[in-house]
């Protein structure tokens, strides 16, 4: 999803000679796509990773290529705080593009999303672009996603309670990004990709996810994550699973002239 997304923002908004900010940057999987669509369209980039996990920076330093047409550099800290982790470093008029990409859902509360977007939109240049996307909205989880949790609480003799996961609309987060940061979207669609068995299993093993699934679940902590990953991929397994469908949601919005 991230790579067809950047692909169309990459062709479309970005110049030949271009400044890009990646936010919650993990382990530069964004600026490695990046970096190859510089190479393959001959386009010279510098690109900046924003990421508060020390150790996803150290692996995207590590894996992520450097050329004299395109240069990667990686920052640790917190996207609430890019204005001064990007001063000195990024041109004075802005920069041509800024991305969250499968991240915003994960800060909680609306105040602190507004406290990542609003530093972001302020890093751009007049038609500079930001790109979004997320696959934990209220149109992200199909009928199937949640017969898939219901079956591990009851595996589990665990009953999820009145609190659950916060998602939001697709709406809520174009509001977010054309009301607070003030950018009009230029493009907007849900893309619906089905899942094989092999990527279940893959993202029952990854931490947010499972804490994801077993948000508001009274009891929840007697399990380990180890515990809970095995109950997710059992269920799977149990019910014979062999793909399911996830939307995603995605954004590119501009900057005004």
């Amino acid at each position: 999803m991230n790579h067809w997304l950047l692909a169309r923002a990459f062709v479309k908004y970005l110049p030949n000679q271009f400044t890009f900010v990646d936010v919650a940057s993990g382990t530069g999987l964004v600026s490695q796509e990046l970096f190859d669509f510089c190479i393959a369209n001959n386009k010279v980039g510098h690109i900046i990773g924003v990421e508060p996990d020390h150790f996803a920076i150290e692996t995207a330093i590590e894996d992520t290529p450097d050329s004299p047409i395109c240069t990667t550099d990686f920052i640790e800290g917190y996207g609430q705080n890019l204005v001064e982790l990007l001063k000195g470093k990024i041109p004075k008029e802005g920069v041509d593009g800024v991305s969250i990409l499968d991240a915003l859902h994960e800060v909680e509360g609306k105040d602190q999303k507004e406290a990542v977007l609003i530093p972001m939109a302020g890093t751009l240049k007049p038609l500079g672009i930001e790109i979004f996307n997320s696959a934990f909205t209220t149109k992200a989880n199909t009928f199937s996603w949640g017969k898939w949790r219901f079956d591990v609480l009851r595996a589990a003799g665990l009953k999820a309670s009145t609190k659950e996961i916060e998602n939001l609309t697709p709406e809520d987060y174009r509001n977010l990004i054309e009301k607070v940061q003030g950018l009009t979207v230029v493009h907007e669609q849900l893309v619906t990709i089905p899942l094989p068995k092999d990527a279940l299993i893959t993202i029952s093993e990854y931490p947010r996810f499972i804490q994801g699934m077993f948000d508001g679940v009274d009891g929840e902590d007697q399990f380990s994550l180890e515990e809970k990953s095995r109950l997710l991929k059992g269920s799977l397994e149990r019910r014979n699973v062999q793909r399911m469908d996830r939307v995603w949601y995605e954004i590119i919005a501009q900057k005004a002239d």
